[in-house]
């Protein structure tokens, strides 16, 4: 997501004011006869098979094992480039993601060889594509073409044989499942909307589309859809009047949740066509914003309660409302609707670059798309020149064909015994990486303590260069990480200068915004392994004892809009 999306996110769901102001939680009475009360499971064949759906949320982006080791080294030594290995999570199943950790507890129970874990979840994925994969009917809509279903869209890469294969094989495994377990919806709130917002705001149009009838099959359902958007519409317009902004809002906010609704529906029912037997568990859509926020004209907005808003009317859908809602358990994960996320392990450095997680040192590496986030490889590199300035001439003489080789080797202990090599590579690349890493950390940290972010003279601002600023940020981070990469490799002392890089109020908050909103392939706003634990825990103690499922917390106001759409469509 570039700074543009972000800001339009901010402006546009603060102005509408949609505040959570009481909070009313309803118990499901479970019908005794619901398969889904069982609390263990009838293996048949003696094997618990087990299927994960959802995104990057479920396939644990940005923890050790969602990009191979071999995949690592690959891209590392130049062999591959980052894209081109399947790094969209399609049976990645890191350890200590929670389908992992749902495995490993049955496994427990009836033995290692006897649960099986299939995991489907596709990065960047919403209910739609979900639909997609389950539907043979259904070809999904502009957005889905972008990414997914295009002729170098990443369900071809997913099964050899392309879509059809892909089909094929969630059929098969949905038919043979004794668990599913099906986390899916937060992609079309930030992704969609996110990227529709920015459009809106630079070019007047919309990146894909926003007509109900790319939704609904027949004219009643559209008619439906129409009042449907007029009650979300007069809840915007309350809030911020009619004007051309209100209209872009409603026509997004309206398309992304009548699209989930329509079709969580749709993907429910297919499963429990496929396999009316299987246990379903529905995992609540995250507030990944919960605790955010911003400073307008003095004025203080909780934007992750605002935005959370939004996200629980499909919430409370899918856990109340859905008519499939009998063939499913729902739960919700971590702590006030927030599993605990990769921002709060770096919230929590030391200054010691030797504790940062193992799975926050990868995403500093590898998971990132923007430069300055690229770290191993950008202190490879740097040691590579390092390398040639010292041995270039001899390179042959000592066994290696290239600089990169002998950092290859050396980051493994692995160079040759002969001039002290490999004892001079680990006297300076590795307080280099350590720098470099601390830099980061510290950077990242220091910027996520501010407690809040103010956002006066951004918004309609059109003379705040915010790309530039973006642009500037990222060239000064890491001239910062090089430099003092430079000084720890020469054994000299070096201070991460945080003045000098977020300085003044623009920079500082722009810089603010990434670090809190960053949504696109950033590694921020997925859960760590402590709320990978959360989830877990969510699901299994749901599916023992069923009758602690309740729907989920909204405002009143907001129960009686989602109830009034869904009259519309009874």
């Amino acid at each position: 997501m570039g700074w543009n999306n972000i800001i339009t996110i901010l402006s546009s769901v603060i102005i509408a004011g949609l505040m959570v102001t009481a909070s009313v939680t309803y118990v499901v009475n479970n019908d005794d006869d619901n398969d889904n009360d069982d609390k263990g499971f009838d293996l048949d064949d003696g094997t618990l098979d087990y299927v994960s759906f959802g995104a990057s949320n479920t396939n644990g982006y940005g923890m050790r094992g969602y990009i191979s080791e071999e995949d690592i080294m690959n891209i590392l030594s130049g062999k591959v480039s980052k894209d081109d290995v399947n790094v969209y999570g399609y049976q990645k199943t890191p350890e200590g993601a929670y389908p992992d950790l749902i495995r490993d507890h049955y496994a427990a129970i009836y033995g290692e060889e006897n649960v099986v874990l299939d995991q489907l979840a596709i990065s960047s994925m919403r209910v739609e594509e979900l639909r997609i994969m389950l539907d043979e009917t259904y070809d999904g809509d502009s957005y889905s073409q972008w990414r997914f279903t295009c002729e170098d869209g990443w369900f071809y890469a997913a099964e050899e044989g392309g879509l059809e294969a892909l089909r094929a094989t969630c059929k098969d495994k949905v038919t043979n499942a004794d668990l599913i377990t099906v986390d899916i919806g937060w992609n079309n709130f930030g992704v969609y909307i996110c990227n529709q917002m920015m459009d809106v705001m630079k070019n007047g149009t919309y990146k894909w589309t926003v007509d109900l009838g790319d939704i609904y099959d027949n004219d009643e359902d559209i008619d439906a859809g129409n009042q449907a958007k007029e009650i979300i519409r007069g809840y915007i317009v309350q809030n911020m009047g009619d004007n051309d902004m209100s209209r872009a809002i409603t026509d997004v906010f309206a398309y992304a949740l009548l699209g989930y609704m329509h079709n969580f529906d749709i993907v429910m029912d297919k499963i429990h066509t496929m396999n009316p037997d299987a246990k379903v568990v529905v995992i609540g859509i995250q507030n990944l914003l919960h605790g955010v926020v911003v400073e307008i004209a003095g004025n203080q907005f909780p934007l992750g309660d605002i935005y959370g808003n939004f996200v629980n009317m499909a919430n409370y859908y899918a856990s109340a409302c859905s008519p499939q809602k009998d063939n499913y358990l729902y739960v919700k994960a971590g702590v006030n609707e927030h599993v605990n996320i990769f921002l709060d392990l770096i919230k929590e450095y030391d200054g010691d670059p030797s504790t940062l997680n193992h799975n926050v040192l990868d995403c500093f590496d590898y998971y990132d798309n923007s430069d300055f986030l690229h770290i191993q490889p950008a202190i490879d590199m740097f040691a590579a020149e390092a390398i040639r300035e010292q041995y270039g001439t001899i390179l042959p003489l000592l066994g290696y064909d290239t600089a990169e080789e002998m950092v290859i080797e050396g980051k493994k202990g692995e160079l040759i015994d002969f001039m002290d090599i490999q004892e001079t590579f680990d006297a300076m690349y590795w307080p280099a990486l350590n720098a470099a890493y601390d830099t980061l950390g510290e950077f990242v940290q220091t910027i996520a303590a501010l407690p809040y972010v103010n956002v006066d003279g951004l918004l309609g601002n059109t003379a705040l260069d915010i790309d530039g600023i973006e642009d500037t940020l990222g060239e000064n981070l890491l001239n910062e990480i090089v430099e003092n990469a430079t000084q720890a490799m020469n054994g000299q002392e070096y201070t991460v200068d945080i003045d000098k890089l977020a300085g003044d109020p623009d920079t500082e908050l722009v810089a603010n915004m990434f670090i809190r909103f960053y949504m696109g392939n950033s590694f921020f706003a997925h859960p760590d392994e402590t709320g990978h634990e959360q989830i877990k825990t969510a699901v299994v103690d749901i599916l023992t004892e069923p009758s602690n499922e309740t729907v989920q917390s909204l405002d009143d106001d907001l129960v009686d809009s989602v109830n009034d759409i869904c009259e519309l469509f009874a």
